[in-house]
């Protein structure tokens, strides 16, 4: 098994076929949180590659308060989810919920891309 340390150092190394994360069996919070505290991102789309992902949620940390960003498309292939917010936004943090309760199987996380 992968270390949560073992798994976070992996998520943005490029590689498609390790894991990088994996929700728990039976939680109800399932999420993931990025923090950038040297040159925020400027983006407009989130793409999330992974599997039983559902339809994620991304929040940003703006002014001390977490701001919800609603997505003008979505588009969602077999292994990714594109959230499209038509608005380009910039923060320091990106909380990524995805939704209901894991019963079966965990969602697997791959790669997290933020593009303009």
């Amino acid at each position: 098994l992968i270390s949560i340390l073992q798994q976070r150092n992996k998520l943005f190394d490029g590689t498609l076929d390790v894991l990088a994360w994996q929700s728990k069996t039976r939680s109800n919070q399932n999420y993931y949180e990025l923090s950038f505290r040297k040159n925020p991102p400027r983006f407009s789309k989130v793409r999330l590659y992974g599997y039983r992902m559902g339809e994620p949620s991304v929040k940003i940390w703006k002014f001390g308060k977490w701001k919800k960003l609603t997505p003008k498309k979505i588009t969602k292939t077999k292994n990714s989810v594109m959230l499209d917010f038509g608005e380009e936004s910039r923060t320091v943090k990106i909380h990524i919920t995805f939704p209901g309760k894991v019963t079966g199987d965990p969602i697997e996380l791959y790669e997290i891309e933020l593009l303009k």
